[in-house]
């Protein structure tokens, strides 16, 4: 199994919460993160009928028996069920102790619902996305390769052969569409959302004009707002939003899209080779989507969601993460390129003007060699800073 930062922080949380519940796009490692952490728990799939069954003849019964076994209970796809999360309410209830059941699920909206509703108070929520970069046991890739495999665990996985990259992102779309987007949103034209999916690839980085995206997918807004949000509620995009203070300037008010993975974004967008990458006018959106998914996963990884969002003004000037703890904020600017450009800085210098000592280590990641400090911005190579956290 590779290795996951995330099994310390699960055991973790599994000693202060009855419940943990990990979330996370499909094939993210989800169940294997739970069979890490807890090796010798026992373990129910609701995706097999008999399970499934079992589970919704006699609950009670049924979880009983797997709790005599030893705790934590790993329960798997625990949102093909929804009315396990009650019976879980009642025994953490009856229990009166903490580390009862792991539970896992794709669906994240509907998890979160049957949360809220039954098990409030009693469960620690975490969101697995597939490995950062210093997870993967493959080093020895340029960036174009990684940006085109991207990061699912099972490209890496060296218990069983590997399918190719393209294969596997063919296949999770189609699972993807076959069976979540059906079951959380109805949708009926399968062939109109795959087109949205692959014109949402094209804009990746970018500020999302949701009417611009109907226009060219051919359905309404409502439709657009509408399939965003399942795509969002299961983790295959984000919704980056922009920095908002007391500032007196204008600023947008439009979010950025990403991807959970940069490999799905280029399979969707047609990209089928490294050698594609090196002139394609997606790289740099790319290399910002996977610079924002490590920042992502770096704190998701540690159990806690980051303050991110970006800056931009009407002029133009522009930083593309900023991170906030506390009252301090740090800029990062991501350029695709191998050499530094001073202009590169001039979103983080106009932030400084506007936040003053607020701003702390304003940082610019590139895809160079260049590791040194210009005008107190550190400039470092994006992929050996991630890999070296």
């Amino acid at each position: 199994m590779i290795a996951r930062e995330m099994a310390a922080v699960l055991r973790q949380h599994a000693t202060w919460f009855p419940v943990v519940c990990v979330t996370g796009p499909r094939q993210s490692g989800k169940t294997t993160l739970a069979q890490l952490a807890f090796p010798d728990s026992p373990y129910a799939n609701l995706e097999q009928v008999s399970t499934l069954e079992l589970l919704k003849t006699d609950p009670q019964g049924f979880l009983g028996s797997l709790l005599a076994k030893g705790s934590p209970v790993v329960i798997d796809e625990a949102q093909r069920c929804p009315e396990l999360f009650s019976w879980l309410q009642v025994i953490a209830d009856a229990q009166g102790r903490n580390g009862l059941f792991v539970i896992t699920g794709s669906q994240q909206f509907l998890l979160s619902d049957r949360i809220a509703q039954s098990l409030a108070g009693r469960v620690s929520l975490l969101t697995l996305l597939p490995l950062a970069l210093a997870e993967c046991p493959v080093r020895a890739l340029t960036l174009e390769e990684r940006l085109l495999n991207g990061l699912f665990p099972r490209l890496y996985d060296t218990r069983r052969p590997a399918p190719p990259a393209q294969v596997l992102h063919e296949n999770y779309v189609a699972t993807y569409l076959d069976r979540d987007v059906r079951a959380l949103s109805a949708v009926q034209d399968l062939a109109a959302f795959h087109r949205f999916l692959r014109l949402c690839a094209a804009r990746t980085g970018q500020l999302l004009n949701k009417a611009n995206l109907a226009v060219e997918a051919s359905v309404s807004q409502p439709t657009v707002e509408r399939w965003l949000s399942v795509l969002e509620a299961s983790n295959v995009i984000s919704r980056l939003q922009p920095f908002h203070a007391n500032l007196n300037k204008r600023l947008v008010k439009t979010p950025k899209l990403y991807f959970c993975d940069t490999g799905l974004v280029c399979h969707l967008a047609g990209i089928v080779d490294a050698a594609m990458l090196e002139t394609h006018p997606l790289r740099g959106p790319l290399f910002e989507n996977l610079v924002f998914l490590e920042i992502l996963k770096r704190s998701l990884n540690r159990g806690h969601a980051p303050r991110l969002s970006f800056f931009r003004d009407k002029t133009g000037h522009e930083v593309d993460f900023i991170i906030e703890s506390g009252e301090s904020v740090q800029p990062i600017e991501v350029k695709c390129t191998h050499t530094f450009r001073a202009e590169y800085t001039d979103g983080i210098r106009v932030l400084e003007g506007l936040l003053g000592s607020r701003v702390s280590e304003p940082m610019l990641l590139h895809a160079g060699e260049e590791h040194t400090t210009q005008t107190h911005v550190q400039v470092r190579n994006a992929l050996q800073y991630f890999l070296d956290r």
